[in-house]
């Protein structure tokens, strides 16, 4: 990939190779997969859950890196809430909102805002963003964005509702048991490591609040394996699952 921002903004771990798919997240996937497809009609998605944690930064990363890879000469913005938030407040003082409007508009091949629903008691931001996502939509532009549920992210407008509703909207449900089973030993595969199913299955059947917490306990695991070598795996996994964050 030639687009040396771009890499400098996403995890190179966040891929289709790496997304462990299943029931919760299948349609979320295909839809994801098809819209970087030069043959797709699709040119926008708005890919969202109820709560943090399940998946859909790893997607829209993802959709980023194809996107990129396939299209090395165009230009692929993959911006977070925060950073996109700091453009706005830069332009507000430099008096050049129309100008990154325009570029939003009309430069960028491919525009991706993750974690949407940050922007949800910004009004004047809301407002300022609803006419780059029209307009891109309008004109056939790529344009993915990620967060929460348009529905329920509280204190949306209703125009920009209305709008993220006009696209196509995938949703990711929390992970059955198996899928969660198949990500940790998606991880061990990666990794290079080896737990009985015994300990594995007690992360996948505890764990169920995320997929983000669900990795988080793997890789803590594997660190305190190291550390402490005469504690089998699942007394150290029973011990991390009385921890608040893990209930």
């Amino acid at each position: 990939m030639k687009n040396k921002n771009l890499q400098k903004s996403l995890n190179k771990h966040l891929t289709f190779g790496t997304f462990v798919v299943g029931k919760a997240n299948e349609s979320a996937f295909k839809l994801a997969k098809r819209i970087t497809s030069c043959r797709s009609k699709d040119k926008a998605i708005y890919i969202c859950n109820k709560e943090p944690g399940l998946g859909v930064t790893h997607l829209i990363q993802a959709i980023a890196w194809k996107i990129g890879k396939k299209h090395p000469r165009q230009k692929v913005i993959y911006i977070n809430a925060d950073e996109f938030l700091t453009q706005f407040v830069r332009s507000l003082k430099n008096d050049t909102t129309a100008e990154l409007r325009k570029y939003y508009e009309n430069n960028v091949y491919c525009f991706i805002l993750d974690d949407f629903s940050r922007f949800n008691k910004m009004a004047c931001l809301q407002d300022y963003l609803r006419p780059i996502i029209e307009k891109r939509i309008k004109h056939g532009k790529l344009t993915i964005i990620g967060g929460y549920i348009p529905k329920n992210i509280k204190l949306l407008h209703k125009n920009l509702l209305d709008t993220i509703n006009g696209i196509i909207v995938a949703e990711i449900h929390p992970p059955g048991f198996d899928l969660r089973l198949a990500i940790l030993r998606k991880i061990q595969e990666r990794e290079g490591t080896s737990f009985d199913d015994k300990t594995l299955k007690l992360f996948a059947r505890h764990i169920k609040k995320s997929v983000r917490l669900l990795e988080g306990a793997m890789y803590r695991l594997m660190v305190s394996s190291k550390v402490i070598r005469d504690i089998p795996s699942d007394k150290i996994a029973r011990d991390m699952l009385t921890e608040k964050c893990y209930k």
